[in-house]
């Protein structure tokens, strides 16, 4: 591997790094930082790299750049990763693959070509690489017009990327995720995405949260004390079809019993107000109660996000990641016998579900992907900026959810 790459651990670093162009102040030496899992090295760990790809100068010929060079020139850094369009993973590959063989004694093969001959500078470089990545996305950009004699400069390169930007367009983010990270998807995980179902018989773990909830304990706890099941500290997943923007507004997940259209229903069936947190009840018939549930299974919430269950029109949607506080994990589907101290409980669907009393406020959305009508996920991934911070493991592995790490077999073909 000629080129160097720079391994960040267990960093997850914004999309926008993913494509970045760096030069020196002088601009006399400009090079490309490439930035994703090991995917584009050729690897398959979710472990964030950085491939430098350019070529200096030195007294034994040209050699590509390497970290404590990137280090000492780096003065200006011009990041691309959300303005070139959706296969920037296939960009990069396709770049780094090119550059695995680079030999200094062939080193205008890796060099951008003039209308005679080639040009044998550092920029030169970069704008062949560059070249290099469109043509594999089938993305035609000219790097100039006309007849081309004198070489390529640091600026040149720019105008280059800033060309594609303005093909691919601007890149819109929901009002609503200002204070979210926007993070490349792991592009390794794609093919092991589950697909979106309304039931999911598997045995999924929740993904434990170890911050600190609210206020210390769990709500309701006299309201709830019969309930056998074990409430947790969490995070799981829920699907809507309105975007970020919508449910800020909203405050968040309200439960039914808070939302005028669900209490008419429930006043023309008779139900009485004072049962909204009675889990049993609220399982059998959610129209109206005082819970809100998350699902440990993005596959599930996937279904409810494009309407496949029939509650909202069928169409693209979202998943958004939750902390759930004092969350009741309920079991898979069938009958709970009564004992002394709670009725017979019957869980009709499984649908992988934690039920929290309360509401969830729009504070506790931590995460989000936008998921086509198809049920596939698509787009970037975001984080709440804080995530990292105060929950890093928990981060991760929602990051790789979202990106559609596999939650196990089980599901229908």
């Amino acid at each position: 591997m000629p080129y160097h790459a720079i391994r960040l651990g267990t960093a997850l670093p914004g999309a926008s790094r993913r494509v970045e162009l760096c030069h020196d102040r002088a601009k006399t030496t400009v090079w490309l930082q490439l930035t994703n899992t090991e995917f584009i090295i050729g690897g398959a760990s979710p472990v964030f790299v950085t491939a430098l790809i350019g070529a200096i100068r030195t007294p034994t010929g040209w050699q590509p750049i390497d970290a404590g060079t990137a280090a000492r020139l780096r003065d200006v850094t011009i990041a691309f990763g959300t303005k070139l369009g959706d296969r920037i993973d296939e960009f990069q590959r396709a770049i780094t693959r090119d550059w695995s063989t680079f030999d200094g004694a062939r080193a205008s093969h890796w060099a951008k070509g003039l209308t005679v001959g080639h040009d044998m500078s550092n920029p030169s470089f970069v704008m062949k690489a560059i070249k290099t990545g469109f043509d594999a996305i089938g993305v035609s950009v000219s790097a100039y017009s006309g007849l081309r004699m004198k070489g390529f400069s640091v600026d040149d390169a720019i105008d280059y990327l800033q060309r594609r930007a303005a093909v691919a367009g601007v890149n819109v983010v929901d009002g609503a995720l200002l204070d979210f990270e926007e993070i490349g998807p792991d592009p390794t995980l794609r093919v092991q995405e589950d697909k979106a179902y309304q039931s999911d018989p598997r045995m999924i773990p929740y993904v434990p949260a170890k911050r600190n909830g609210h206020g210390g304990h769990f709500s309701y706890p006299e309201l709830t004390a019969s309930v056998p099941f074990p409430r947790v500290l969490a995070y799981g997943f829920r699907g809507d079809s309105r975007l970020p923007s919508a449910i800020k507004n909203a405050g968040g997940f309200n439960p039914n019993y808070t939302r005028p259209d669900q209490i008419a229903k429930a006043a023309a069936q008779g139900n009485a107000q004072d049962r909204a947190l009675n889990l049993p009840e609220f399982l059998a018939n959610q129209f109206y109660g005082g819970y809100i549930s998350v699902c440990k299974s993005y596959a599930v919430t996937k279904a409810f996000a494009t309407g496949m269950g029939g509650t909202t029109p069928p169409g693209p949607g979202w998943v958004y990641a939750c902390f759930v506080e004092g969350g009741f994990v309920i079991p898979p589907a069938g009958t709970i016998p009564a004992t002394a101290t709670h009725p017979q409980i019957k869980i009709p669907y499984n649908e992988q579900e934690i039920s929290m009393p309360g509401l969830l406020d729009w504070d506790d959305v931590v995460g989000c992907r936008r998921v086509s009508s198809n049920g596939r996920f698509e787009g970037n991934i975001f984080l709440r900026q804080t995530m990292a911070q105060q929950d890093p493991q928990a981060a991760v592995a929602l990051w790789k959810l979202l990106s559609g790490e596999t939650q196990g077999p089980g599901l229908p073909p």
